[in-house]
């Protein structure tokens, strides 16, 4: 997560601000600045932080493969297989609560955490 979230944060970091108060002042609410303005600014940010979570996770795969091999039946040994012979509900339960237990953990870090000091953007004495 750490790739896509670095990636991400140097997308938003990268709006210029006076397109959001010039799209604000023209009568534009919060929702068509972001549908309008955010979003094609950050859209080539986005697609790069989800090929980096694609190729991240298709590794891990790999490296439970290479490791494993076909003794043991791993987490993500199990959901590639389910991609390939069909989804099962328990397959979709898990992928769903790891998601939610993701974005959970990481918006709360984002939220009560100094997220770009976590990520290295800034040192400790705010430079």
């Amino acid at each position: 997560m750490t790739l896509p979230l670095v990636t991400l944060s140097l997308g938003f970091a990268s709006i210029d601000r006076s397109l959001v108060e010039a799209a604000a002042t023209m009568g534009a609410d919060d929702r068509t600045v972001l549908k309008t303005v955010v979003l094609p600014l950050i859209l080539p940010y986005l697609v790069s932080g989800y090929a980096f979570a694609f190729v991240l996770s298709l590794n891990e795969y790999i490296v439970a493969y290479m490791t494993i091999g076909f003794t043991t039946e791993t987490l993500p040994i199990k959901i590639f297989n389910a991609l390939r012979y069909g989804y099962t509900p328990t397959m979709a339960a898990v992928s769903v609560f790891f998601i939610a237990v993701a974005a959970l953990v990481f918006g709360s870090i984002a939220r009560f955490g100094d997220i770009r000091r976590l990520l290295g953007a800034m040192s400790s004495d705010g430079n």
